[in-house]
């Protein structure tokens, strides 16, 4: 198994894990990260299963970095030093915040993961075709120029974390242009 297979597998583990921790949410850290391979080493585990690795999170939980803390964590805080009933309703709206942004969170991140496929699929399936004296073939010359610039501007758009979904519609556009200038070009000769 390759370097990124295992890296692959341990990924598709620990979103397991992050299902069953919600509506607590882990801060993804490379301390977190860190922390949690070494509980696993520790345990005598090299891969990890989703169960492992939730069993190595448990264990360690309060030393983790948390965006939204898990109620365990929370109550054990509360119990630590003296509170009052004022202190107790506002932790629990505080916390009703930082659910309600950690889902927003997960929902713009699968929104930007599936606009990521989208616009790598209208990439991959970009096809101009010229007109030649032995009929229409594909302009492999154009496919691979347009291929590469707008893999480059996909991962710019990435890393700027650019609206993604208005990066997508706007390479639909994009394309479409293409076409019908080609279609165009090609009725006139």
């Amino acid at each position: 198994m390759t370097q990124e297979q295992q890296t692959e597998l341990l990924r598709r583990a620990f979103k397991a894990v992050e299902q069953r921790l919600l509506p607590a949410k882990l801060a993804p850290t490379a301390v977190n990260g860190s922390k949690i391979v070494t509980a696993l080493i520790e345990r005598g585990v090299l891969q990890g299963t989703p169960d492992e690795q939730y069993e190595a999170v448990k264990s360690i939980y309060n030393q983790l970095e948390w965006v939204v803390k898990p109620a365990k964590l929370l109550a054990q805080e509360q119990n630590e030093k003296p509170r009052n009933q004022n202190d107790a309703v506002k932790d629990i709206e505080d916390r009703a915040a930082k659910v309600r942004a950690g889902e927003v969170a997960a929902a713009q991140q699968a929104a930007d993961e599936a606009s990521i496929k989208q616009a790598k699929s209208l990439i991959a399936g970009y096809t101009p075709t010229k007109t030649t004296p032995r009929g229409q073939v594909i302009d492999y010359a154009d496919q691979t120029k347009s291929q590469e610039q707008w893999t480059t501007a996909l991962n710019q758009a990435v890393a700027t974390k650019q609206n993604l979904q208005e990066w997508v519609k706007a390479l639909v556009a994009t394309i479409q242009k293409r076409y019908v200038d080609r279609e165009r070009a090609s009725e006139r000769i």
